[in-house]
């Protein structure tokens, strides 16, 4: 295993890398060493990708205080660029020279000659010239495919091309209808099958294996008078995108994803900034685990210009569930999903309860779970972030169209085993209940925990544990690849 490094351009981009990061805190496996995610998007202030920014610190922070381990919550490592700078340990992609420029300033339209005016004007239209580039491309890859060219020669591309070693790969996160990921997305691949002899390790890049990912249509926009994205648009811009991906782009590929919903919401019509933030969809979920399967494949099942795949669900449903899905995908997050969901469950109804009244996993051993702990930086800031992310993603989720919603977020204490919909918890007399079972299963294991873990690392050792043996005891659900 090595290290993966992971482009999302673009809101889509954005909205990905936040699927895959919840995922990978339940604990969802990824065949690599070290994922260090990239995101690229002109609009510095999109809601978005600020959210995602937001939620992969909060992840580096966490798992800054656990140590390296082969599963459970967090055992995958994220990193940036950074290694000691600074300037590049924020998970982005700068851009330069577009903060409050036109596009025709970008260009520096005023000071082409009268020849050169006409054939940019016969290029781009008015609005084009005059499109403020801050807040993204608004659907135009033709402007999009001039200023992401720059970032060949960009810190950022450099401090990649730096960082790149041998057996590392690529992955690629863009939507093809819109117009920072429809130009950003072939730049990328060009600069990276053509790495210049200029560029540290260009040799190793050039020979990466590079999969991708490419978002159809999913979502619709509510029309806007004064917008110049109109969803109308989406599906032409498509149809031409994929002829020209499948004449330039697909054969330098070792691995290429599509994937696209027919059953699609209408957003609000936000050109960018803070306003874009769209509610998680299923189809990113999907998009998460396309990254996961390409680091499952072998360097041998891996060749140039052979593999694209789709992804489909089992039962074609508005209302998804695990359930919905293929067995293969099922597999992957029922088990970490459903673990992690308990954690939280048990969090927010009777951690509080436990501590008060000196449950035995709270007070054995030297490491006291107590009131001192939920005022760490680890609970109170750090984790409690996480985990209010996750429901609100899983909210998102099931509000969306088509929607996914494989829990009943509103269980109680007294229903906590109808968490999952669609499994039936196995009953007995003599078996316990709800968060009597629970107890149970955390005083059990606190005796085999070291006394050598960190209060964070007993912690979330406990709960992984308990939590696994719920799920096998309660549901009979295997752990993955066990």
């Amino acid at each position: 295993m090595n290290r993966l490094f992971i482009f999302g351009i673009g809101g889509t981009g954005a909205r990905v890398i936040r699927s895959l990061i919840l995922l990978l805190g339940t604990g969802v496996k990824i065949n690599a060493d070290e994922i260090i995610p990239i995101i690229l998007d002109p609009d510095s202030s999109n809601g978005d990708m600020n959210r995602t920014l937001d939620l992969l610190n909060i992840y580096k922070n966490i798992s800054s205080l656990l140590p390296k381990k082969e599963n459970g919550f967090f055992h995958t490592k994220i990193s940036t660029l950074g290694k000691g700078n600074s300037e590049l340990d924020d998970f982005q992609f700068r851009l330069e020279k577009i903060q409050n420029l036109k596009f025709r300033d970008y260009i520096s339209y005023h000071s082409l000659s009268d020849k050169n005016k006409y054939f940019m004007d016969l290029l781009f239209s008015e609005n084009n010239l005059n499109l403020e580039m801050q807040v993204g491309f608004k659907g135009n890859p033709n402007i999009g495919s001039i200023v992401l060219n720059q970032f060949k020669n960009s810190i950022d591309f450099k401090a990649f091309a730096n960082n790149f070693s041998k057996g590392d790969r690529i992955f690629i996160i863009s939507s093809i209808f819109g117009g920072t990921g429809a130009s950003g997305f072939p730049l990328l691949i060009k600069n990276i099958r053509n790495a210049e002899k200029e560029i540290p390790n260009h040799a190793l890049i050039k020979d990466a294996k590079i999969g991708a990912i490419s978002v159809l249509p999913y979502f619709g926009l509510m029309q806007e008078e004064k917008s110049v994205i109109e969803k109308e648009s989406f599906l032409p811009k498509t149809k031409s995108a994929l002829d020209y991906y499948e004449k330039n782009i697909n054969s330098s590929l070792d691995a290429m994803y599509y994937i696209g919903d027919n059953i699609s919401k209408d957003y609000s019509n936000h050109e960018g900034q803070a306003s874009q933030k769209n509610d998680a969809h299923f189809v990113e979920l999907a998009s998460a685990l396309s990254i996961i399967d390409f680091m499952d494949k072998t360097d041998s099942e891996l060749q140039r210009g052979a593999n694209f795949k789709e992804f489909g669900i089992r039962v074609d449903t508005d209302d998804l569930t695990f359930d919905s899905l293929g067995k293969k995908t099922r597999d992957t997050i029922l088990f970490p999903l459903s673990s992690y969901m308990f954690f939280i469950k048990y969090l927010e109804l009777k951690l509080s309860y436990a501590i008060k009244r000196k449950q035995t996993w709270t007070i054995e051993g030297e490491k006291k779970i107590d009131e001192n702990f939920l005022s760490l930086p680890f609970y109170k800031n750090y984790l409690t972030s996480f985990n209010n992310y996750f429901i609100e993603w899983l909210k998102e989720l099931g509000n969306n169209n088509r929607s996914f919603q494989p829990f009943n977020l509103k269980v109680s204490e007294k229903n906590l085993f109808s968490l999952i919909r669609g499994l039936k918890e196995k009953t007995g007399i003599f078996k316990r209940k709800n968060f009597d079972a629970f107890d149970t299963e955390l005083n059990d294991y606190v005796r085999h925990i070291s006394n050598e873990l960190s209060r964070e690392e007993k912690f979330l050792n406990l709960f992984e544990n308990a939590t696994k043996n719920l799920n096998q005891n309660k549901y009979e659900i295997g752990v993955p690849n066990a």
